[in-house]
């Protein structure tokens, strides 16, 4: 009776974690080559000058790098990073990731075309000592999918044993809740970066 009752909570909390896991609020752009990458146009009421201006200024109050500048071919290209995900535990620590990128604008008289590529995830830990890696983000999206498609598997093969398929889907979800997060806060990151430099610019 014990094992029945086992098996049905394992079952229950396995269906709650796919439905939140599986409703992701994020969909990523990507390149031809597959990585991850934004494109956009911005109409602006500013010319040219006015404009590179603008941006420079802009840039530069958000922290943000200026690694190089034209302006007499109106090119800005900015290295970039915003806030992803964080949280502290009073026992385990502090854990926070930095999302950054490159953002490449051509300024014309009204407009702003801008590529932003090359994005990379740095995770800070702070607790029993510090720690720091860097992954790119196209690489953690596939992380994601990989897991999402091991516990798919996991879940479809009728010829594993019970101990071992729950070894599976246990070791997936985790990796599914902590690469979705990492991802939801990114994207949401850079949703409200756009969002200002948008209205900034126009």
């Amino acid at each position: 009776m014990y094992m029945i009752k086992s098996g049905i909570i394992f079952f229950i909390i396995s269906l709650i974690f796919t439905i939140n896991s599986n409703s992701q609020d994020f969909k990523f752009p990507t390149n031809k080559e597959g990585e991850i990458e934004f494109l956009g146009n911005i109409e602006s009421s500013y010319n040219k000058e006015d404009l590179f201006d603008k941006i420079k200024v802009w840039a530069i109050s958000n922290k943000q790098t200026i690694a190089l500048e034209n302006t007499e071919k109106g090119n800005i290209i900015i290295s970039g990073d915003i806030q992803g995900k964080s949280s502290y535990n009073i026992f385990a620590g502090a854990f926070n990731e930095t999302v950054q990128f490159i953002l490449t604008l051509d300024v014309l008289d009204n407009q702003v075309s801008y590529i932003i590529s090359d994005f990379k995830i740095t995770e800070t830990y702070q607790g029993y000592g510090t720690k720091t890696s860097t992954i790119s983000m196209t690489e953690r999206k596939l992380a994601l999918e990989t897991a999402q498609k091991e516990k798919q598997n996991a879940e479809q093969n009728d010829e594993l044993k019970r101990k071992k398929k729950k070894e599976i889907i246990e070791n997936c979800n985790g990796k599914i809740e902590r690469y979705s997060s990492s991802l939801s806060e990114a994207y949401k990151s850079l949703q409200s970066f756009l969002e200002v430099m948008n209205s900034t610019l126009k």
